[in-house]
Formats: C-alpha cells, structure tokens, sequence
C-alpha cells in the first residue's frame, strides 16, 4: 500500500470501532471550570507524492518501508493541571476572536474565609493578601498595604478617584471668567490671584478643634472694630457654614448689632447679652436642645449669627468677668467659636477676661500716629499682666487712611515690633466701614475687600490650627448659675414731694447727713425720701 492509501485509511478511521477505555487510567475532566471550548483545527495535510526512483535499491526500500511523521495538533491542557502564573489557553478558529478563559465562580478574589491579621507597632494589619482560589487565575495582592480599606482585606474599588484640584475649576474672574461665561472652560492660571483666592478659602475651610475664640481688639474708638468683626464673622460664615458668634462685649451699648446686615431676632425682639445670662443655666445644662440658643441670636445672610451687647443707659450694672465666663460656657456648648468684639477700656473686667481667654488676637487700625500711641499703651499692659504670648501671635490689619503715608506706616511698624508683634496685614481702605455708620452687607462690598478679608480669615485660621491642633475638649466645663437682669434706675415723674424733718441718709450716699447736698442731677434718693435741711430743699431750687 502507498502512503497516498496510508493516509486515506487514516483519515477513514474514526468509523472504526472504538478500542475499550480504561477510563479509570485518566484524570477527571471538570467540565464546569473548562468552559466551552473549541477543538484546533486539523491541519491541513499536504499532497503526497511517488519519491523519485533512484539507482539504489536499499534507499528505495527504506523510503516505502519507512512511516511518514504526521503533525499532532496541540492538546489543551486540563484546568488542574494549569499553572498558577500561567492561566489555559483557548483556541479560537480566527485570530480576532478573542480567546476563552475558564470559568471562575470567584473572579474578583474575595476570601472564602476571614484571613488571620495580626497587628504591627503602629497598629495595621498584616497578612491582609488575598488568598489563593482553586480553580482560574490566583488573585494575590503584590502589595497588600496598597490596595486594602483600613487593614479590612477588601481591594479598593478603583473608581472613584481623587477630585481635581481648585486650580482646575474654570476661571471666574478677568477675561477668562467672561469667556466661560459665554460657555467656554478655560482655568485660570496657577499663580493668578483667583487660585490665591481659591486656596485662602480652603485654609479657612480647615479643621479647627475645640470651641475657638478670636478676639479685636484696640483701645481708641473709630479704628475699625466692629467693622473687622463683622467681616470676620462673614467670611468664616460664608466659607464654613453655621456655628460661629459675633460676640459684642461691650460693658454696653456696643454698635455690633447696629452696623450688621441683619439685626432682627427670630422672635422679632432685639435680645442681648442679658436674655443669654438669664437663662445660662438652662442652655448649658445637660436637657438643653441644640436650637435653643438660636432664640437669642440674630442670623446673618451669611449664616453666623450675632450676641449684640445691652442698649440700656439706665442699668444699674454693666457686665463683667462672671457674666463673661457664664456666657462662653453656655456658647461653647452650641457653637463651635467666636468672634469678639471689645470696647475701648482695657482695664474693665470683661475687657481683661476676654485677652486671658482667647487664642488670637486681631488689632485693626489706619496709618494714624496717635492709633498707634494708644495700640502701644494697650500691648504694655498686656505684657504686664503675662500676655506675651497672644501679643506674639497677634496680627496686625493695616488699613490707609485719608492724609497718612508710607512713611507713617513703616514708622507705625517699627513702633509696634518692639512690642513684639511680627505679623502685619495690609488691608484696603472701605468708606463703607466709615461714612454714615450704615449697616455693612457682605455681599454688596468690592471684591478686593471681600478678597483681602478672606487672606485674614485665612492666617486666622492658620493660627487656630497650630494652636488648637493637639486641643480635645470633650468637656463642656461647668454649667453656669443664671444672672438675673439688673433692675434699671428711672425715677422720671416722680413727685418730688418736701423732706421729712431730721431725715438722715444712708452712709456713703452723695450729699450725706455731714453736708446735706443735694444728690447730682436733682433727683430724690432711691427710697423716695430727700436728704435733711428741708429749707434749702424746694421744688426747683438747686
């Protein structure tokens, strides 16, 4: 038979009969994890053609004698026998297809049973790898630090990505903030005032730990206190949401609420320090609601809100240190800090409690050589009473003023370094801060202003950091007693009626028996009664 009829018969073959099998000899085939595969194709035989005849007999012999090496197409290999680094093979009958891979019941790696973690010095896991699956590729993590949640042994989703930087908003401001408006997304540049602007507010937007208080101070009236507080308190409200207090505490009749944008209260009244102090003990104790304070507050625009100080000239008492710590207890309760504005008396004891019990301090004032006479003064007696500290970190905000130079301001500088003060703001001038004492509306004030206010809010913020960063207070500290109102002392359209004779007043009352002069002002004592010498007592005599 020639090789032609060989390899005819070969390829005949399958309608023989099969040869028993010893099924027992093979391994067990797992369909399941096989998948649906295609047999290689059979490779084309080549035509078979007579050798030539040659002159030697034994060649010839050889060559009819001799079986013809046939091509055996690749088997593919049993899923169990599979390598773990290297996953089966699928053919395909085109080279497009893309190949088949085994079927996995577990495709993403999740362990089938809680790995044994064990902890390190600095409290992580270890061991937290995945572990190694049966059947299909192995999921190892190369790096288990890498890819777990918090030491859970779970890998990372991969999708959500960190967000773009500020840098990469579009632009707001100049001719690329006009073209965006049109609809275009151009960014502004990196080293543009706007990404300055942008970070300002995310230095703002920080952590701040425990109940902060800031405080502004300067001892001459007109140098721009209210006005800073309330742009403070805009800027922290506008940028970091409800929770901070425009605390006036003023002895009285501070002008806080008068210049704010709002000034109204939730009740319609106008309460002040005194409706806090009355109810001190109910806000700080432990059944108070988290909206009570509100009731005492007025709410600006911006989302802070405003203590304002008493309006009452006919009160027999002002507040001082007691009533200044009652309300920062019942404040630091609710409120997560404040912004203090003080009067112009830096010997009054709510005015000495407020520099011992902040943690920054803001002095605002103009190029003004005698501003700067009275800013010294008041730095001396903070270093006399062991304040050296917050004099250091204090921070300046220099504002020009109508007349003043260059020449006043470094002068001012120099004064104000040797008293140990290093930071210094320069801020623009505001006619609205000035002009007809109108009420200040944050968001109808120039950019630049609102821009310069946001740089000081951020260095404010950078200071509370570093100052508050390694500060827990899980406790709210004492529940304070309530202060009842003083009463007021009006005695308009009272009758003032003749003395009793031989009537002696108190000890210590102006025009006591010694002298018998009549009280300042003309008015009868408290008990109604008037002092002794009738005669010289008469109705409209003085």
């Amino acid at each position: 038979m020639t090789a032609q009829h060989s390899a005819g018969d070969d390829a005949l073959g399958f309608l023989a009969p099969a040869a028993p099998t010893d099924y027992s000899a093979e391994p067990p085939v797992q369909l399941r994890s096989q998948g649906l595969r295609r047999r290689a194709p059979e490779p084309q035989e080549e035509p078979v053609t007579e050798p030539t005849p040659t002159s030697d007999p034994a060649a010839e012999t050889a060559a009819s004698t001799e079986p013809v090496a046939e091509p055996q197409p690749p088997v593919a290999p049993v899923a169990d026998d599979v390598e773990p680094s290297a996953p089966a093979v699928a053919y395909s009958d085109t080279a497009a297809e893309p190949a088949a891979e085994p079927y996995n019941p577990n495709p993403y790696g999740v362990p089938t049973a809680p790995p044994d973690y064990e902890y390190t010095d600095n409290g992580q896991y270890q061991n937290a790898g995945f572990i190694q699956q049966p059947q299909g590729r192995v999921l190892v993590d190369p790096d288990p630090q890498a890819r777990r949640l918090d030491g859970i042994g779970q890998a990372r989703p991969g999708l959500l990505e960190t967000a773009a930087g500020i840098e990469d908003d579009p632009a707001e401001w100049g001719w690329r903030g006009r073209l965006n408006a049109l609809g275009m997304h151009l960014r502004p540049r990196p080293d543009s005032e706007e990404v300055r602007h942008r970070q300002d507010i995310e230095r703002i937007r920080q952590p701040l730990s425990g109940f902060w208080k800031v405080a502004v101070l300067n001892v001459k009236g007109g140098m721009g206190k209210t006005p800073t507080t309330i742009m403070l308190g805009n800027t922290f409200g506008q940028y970091r949401g409800g929770g901070v207090v425009l605390w006036d505490s003023n002895e009285s009749k501070g002008t806080l609420s008068e210049r704010a944008a709002t000034s109204a209260a939730p009740n319609g009244g106008q309460p002040s320090v005194w409706d806090v102090l009355e109810h001190a003990s109910e806000l700080a104790g432990p059944n108070a609601q988290s909206g009570a304070l509100s009731h005492f507050l007025r709410k600006q625009p911006t989302m802070d809100e405003i203590l304002a100080s008493d309006q009452s000239s006919k009160r027999m008492k002002a507040i001082g240190a007691a009533e200044c710590a009652a309300i920062e207890a019942v404040l630091r309760r609710h409120r997560s800090g404040a912004i203090i504005d003080t009067g112009n008396d830096d010997t009054s004891p709510n005015w000495q409690w407020v520099t011992e019990n902040v943690h920054q301090v803001v002095i605002p004032m103009p190029y003004r050589r005698d501003a700067a006479a009275k800013v010294v003064q008041m730095l001396d007696g903070m270093h006399a009473r062991d304040l050296s500290a917050l004099v250091s970190t204090a921070i300046v905000a220099l504002a020009p003023a109508p007349g003043a130079s260059d020449a006043d301001r470094d002068d001012i500088i120099e004064e104000l370094r040797g008293q140990g003060v290093h930071r210094f703001m320069d801020m623009p001038y505001e006619p609205a801060f000035e002009g007809a004492g109108a009420r200040i509306v944050y968001q109808r004030l120039p950019l630049t202003t609102r821009v310069a206010y946001a740089e000081l809010a951020a260095e404010i913020a950078d200071s509370l950091a570093k100052s508050r960063s390694r500060a827990v207070e899980f406790d709210a500290g004492m529940v304070p007693q309530s202060i009842a109102r003083p009463a007021e002392y009006d005695v308009r359209g009272t009758r003032r009626a003749a003395p009793t004779p031989g009537y002696a007043p108190p000890m210590g009352y102006p025009g006591g028996p010694v002298t018998g002069q009549m009280p300042m002002g003309g008015y009868p004592h408290p008990s109604g009664q008037w002092p002794a010498q009738a005669p010289y007592y008469q109705e409209g005599h003085q």
